[in-house]
């Protein structure tokens, strides 16, 4: 008499291939106003859209600390700041994600190190799906990227949710 092992062995010798599956019937998201997709989403994940440049927001908020604007010189060496302004090349729809493009040499350590993140991003750069953004980026170029949506955040088994454990608390999208 067989054992299990050699009868389950013996039977997939003789099992014929499964039946190839068929393609996904994939209907890509479409929103009528994609800016109004982008500001709902990023606020489910804890971030804030303001329709009003960065440069304006910085002034309304009056940050405590140091600031840091990629989009201007600065110098990689400096300590991280608390306020990290960054520009995005694109942002999604669908899940309220800003794609922070390599191409700004900037220390990647200061986006989790800062306190407040800062984001410039235009409105036409808003694309609905990630499978969108995924084409739209140029994944054989870069060696770096990021994709963010809202602040940081956990939570631990009794559900207590904590923003910026591991990163910025704040993440604010402005426009450009």
């Amino acid at each position: 008499m067989a054992n299990a092992k050699s009868q389950i062995l013996a039977h997939l010798g003789t099992t014929p291939p499964p039946e190839p599956l068929p393609e996904p019937d994939y209907t890509p998201l479409a929103f009528d106003d994609p800016l109004s997709a982008f500001a709902r989403a990023l606020e489910a994940a804890g971030g804030e859209l303001r329709r009003e440049k960065v440069d304006e927001i910085l002034t309304n908020i009056n940050p405590k600390g140091s600031v840091i604007d990629i989009r201007k010189s600065f110098d990689p060496e400096a300590d991280p700041p608390a306020v990290l302004i960054l520009a995005a090349r694109l942002g999604v729809a669908e899940n309220g994600a800003v794609w922070i493009d390599p191409q700004e040499r900037y220390p990647r350590r200061w986006i989790p190190l800062a306190e407040m993140i800062l984001i410039a991003l235009d409105p036409a750069a808003i694309v609905a799906t990630m499978h969108e953004a995924y084409a739209a980026i140029e994944t054989d170029r870069i060696r770096y990227g990021v994709f963010l949506s809202g602040p940081s955040k956990t939570a631990d088994i009794e559900q207590s949710l904590v923003l910026g454990a591991h990163g910025a608390g704040t993440l604010i999208v402005g426009l450009r």
